[in-house]
């Protein structure tokens, strides 16, 4: 899903969750009895707006320091998916999956952030395993190393979007 999409996504989900007015005299009484004061923010929401919080900044710097999709050096479409830097960004991407895991271990409505972060751990450990940070000679585990360099260089984009689907419950 695109970040637009998402933002249309993510600003409905939010416009749902806005108390208007009502017509309904039933409603509009019972609204009155409540006071200004009873209205408290929804536990889930709250919850997930603390991840997107704390996820946020440390996503934006991993695509800021290694860039993401072809801007990356783990892009299956540049020679950098075999050096140092691309194996420095399968790290950081690496950490960033497991760190954001732990944040959401337990909570409910996080399915895509946990599916790309696990798709992003399994990557990385694949990219390590074949050892394609020192171009393999073989063309079969190059092939492979492109694969995971694909997951890894698009994970910050897929990141983002995991946060925001969360808003959602997605």
């Amino acid at each position: 899903m695109n970040r637009p999409a998402c933002a249309l996504l993510a600003m409905l989900f939010l416009l749902a969750a806005c108390d208007f007015p009502s017509s309904s005299p039933a409603k509009a009484e019972h609204s009155s009895k409540l006071g200004s004061g009873a209205h408290s923010p929804n536990p889930r929401q709250a919850e997930v707006e603390k991840v997107q919080a704390v996820l946020t900044p440390r996503i934006n710097f991993l695509a800021e320091t290694y860039g993401e999709g072809t801007g990356s050096p783990c892009s299956s479409a540049t020679s950098k998916l075999f050096t140092k830097s691309c194996a420095e960004m399968v790290d950081a991407v690496r950490d960033l999956a497991d760190g954001i895991l732990e944040s959401i271990d337990g909570k409910q409505g996080f399915g895509t952030l946990r599916r790309v972060s696990i798709a992003a751990q399994d990557s990385a450990a694949s990219y390590k395993k074949l050892s394609c940070g020192t171009l393999p000679t073989s063309l079969d585990v190059q092939e492979e190393c492109r694969k995971s360099g694909a997951v890894i260089a698009q994970s910050p984009a897929d990141f983002h979007d995991g946060v925001n689907l969360g808003l959602a419950g997605l």
